[in-house]
């Protein structure tokens, strides 16, 4: 549910290009690394914190009510989970989740 939300969410920013999901373990440090990488209008340094709070929406003109992210941060919390945007990446936006519960 959480990924299908995330991919959701990085469709309704994008009108042309890629969305990109990878899915990377870790079995030494048991876990695994989940990137949805996108490649639409891209969420400003000083918002990326933010669009992960109740009713934030940094389009207006994008549909929906601005609890996407903040939903997708809550599950992730009750996974025992992270979920961040990657401030290093330079271009477009990348989420990361990672759950560090993994049992291989």
């Amino acid at each position: 549910m959480l990924i299908r939300h995330l991919l959701n969410n990085a469709r309704k920013f994008i009108q042309t290009g890629e969305i990109q999901l990878k899915a990377e373990p870790d079995q030494k440090n048991k876990k695994i690394n989940i990137t949805i990488t996108d490649t639409g209008c891209g969420i400003p340094k000083d918002k990326q914190e933010y669009v992960f709070e109740r009713f934030t929406k940094l389009d207006t003109f994008t549909p929906g009510n601005g609890l996407g992210l903040y939903l997708c941060r809550l599950i992730s919390i009750k996974l025992y989970a992270t979920l961040y945007i990657d401030a290093h990446y330079m271009q477009d936006t990348r989420i990361i989740f990672c759950w560090a519960d993994c049992h291989f």
